[in-house]
């Protein structure tokens, strides 16, 4: 045991010993990174990042307890639905065309964020892109082509249920998305400090 101590001391005292010799190269390389890193955070693009809520309901309430339930339950079997259509093709078009947005339609799929809460009627949209103006915009027609959208599966029979749709409860302007410095600067610091202290391990048996 005393034996098995003696060693690891000594293999400690070893690595100090090494370290303390390539002190200067150690702190060098470190800074060095720690520098690299706060320079690429301080130049990469930041995104801003809007968000949505919406509530799908129907243009009128409807008559009797019954029917009340009937709608609701057909309105939440509808949800699971309307992922699909608030980023489908026909409304990123309809989006793309009305806003002037110059993005690809795959390209503006990626910047949307849709999540419907399992047994709720309302629908959460998160846009980031790296233009506070195209995330406005974005935001804004997901909200009103979406409504579209619902509304057409009403359809024209008068026996069908109302169409439904889609309220606003929370429409919030594009905000700038924090940077993520310090957790580069930690990254870097620590990338810094092994590559450096590493080296050193290498040439000091050179």
């Amino acid at each position: 045991m005393t034996n098995a101590t003696d060693d690891v001391r000594s293999g400690l005292r070893a690595m100090g010993a090494v370290m303390a010799r390539w002190r200067w190269m150690i702190i060098t390389v470190t800074v060095l990174a720690i520098v690299i890193g706060d320079v690429v955070a301080a130049v990469a693009p930041r995104g801003y990042r809007a968000e949505a809520v919406v509530l799908v309901t129907q243009s009128s309430v409807a008559s009797g307890a019954q029917n009340g339930l009937n709608t609701a339950q057909e309105l939440l079997n509808l949800m699971p639905t309307v992922e699909t259509i608030a980023v489908s093709d026909q409304a990123l078009s309809a989006i793309k065309n009305a806003s002037g947005l110059s993005q690809s339609i795959p390209s503006l799929r990626s910047d949307v964020a849709v999540a419907v809460p399992p047994g709720t009627l309302t629908v959460d949209l998160i846009v980031t892109t790296s233009s506070a103006f195209e995330t406005n915009a974005l935001e804004q027609g997901l909200v009103q082509e979406l409504g579209y959208q619902m509304a057409s599966l009403g359809g024209s029979d008068p026996a069908r249920s109302q169409a439904p749709v889609v309220m606003s409860l929370e429409l919030s302007p594009a905000k700038r998305v924090p940077s993520e410095v310090l957790k580069i600067t930690i990254i870097a610091f620590l990338i810094g400090l092994i590559f450096s202290g590493v080296g050193a391990f290498v040439f000091d048996r050179t």
